[in-house]
């Protein structure tokens, strides 16, 4: 009988630390569950998910643009030094994409949202960090009315027809 307690003990004293060891594992195991599926821990991982995914979006994007600027540039490059006179395809499809209606809403609402974008940026630098609408939509108003007044668009419409800028001229006369 003492022969069996012993061996049982033995036994035990050698598998002790395995024992321990599995119940270390099980225990970190949990609580690791546990810390991932906080509130806190899963609003954080989505936010990143949600960065990752927007950045390699963003760097498709950007590798997309790259392939069709050096598309364009070689049909133009290409166009120019030889002696035909057709227009190679990619420059007349680049100019039906920039005569659409699509493309100029598009450009309307992003120029929209970076003046927004300045406003709101301009308007919370100024008054550090406060919640003051006043002065948002009295630096906005006045932003949009300046560029809007006749002299404005006269001088933007001026210069699209003569082809120049005349503070260009005005500096080469000047010297």
């Amino acid at each position: 009988m003492a022969l069996q307690v012993a061996s049982v003990l033995d036994f035990s004293r050698r598998r002790r630390r395995w024992l321990l060891l599995a119940a270390t594992v099980g225990v970190s195991g949990y609580g690791a569950y546990r810390l991932y599926h906080l509130p806190s821990v899963s609003r954080k991982r989505k936010q990143i998910a949600k960065l990752v995914g927007a950045t390699v979006s963003s760097s498709d994007s950007v590798s997309s643009y790259a392939e069709v600027l050096g598309l364009v540039s070689s049909d133009l490059n290409r166009f120019l030094r030889s002696d035909a006179d057709e227009i190679p395809a990619s420059l007349r499809q680049l100019a039906k994409i920039a005569r659409s209606e699509e493309f100029s809403g598009s450009i309307s609402r992003v120029s929209e949202a970076v003046a927004v974008g300045m406003v709101r940026g301009f308007s919370s630098a100024s008054t550090h960090g406060e919640k003051n609408e006043s002065a948002l939509s009295s630096f906005s108003d006045c932003f949009f009315e300046k560029l809007f007044s006749p002299a404005s668009l006269i001088a933007f419409y001026s210069k699209g027809e003569t082809g120049g800028d005349e503070s260009v001229d005005r500096a080469d006369n000047s010297q």
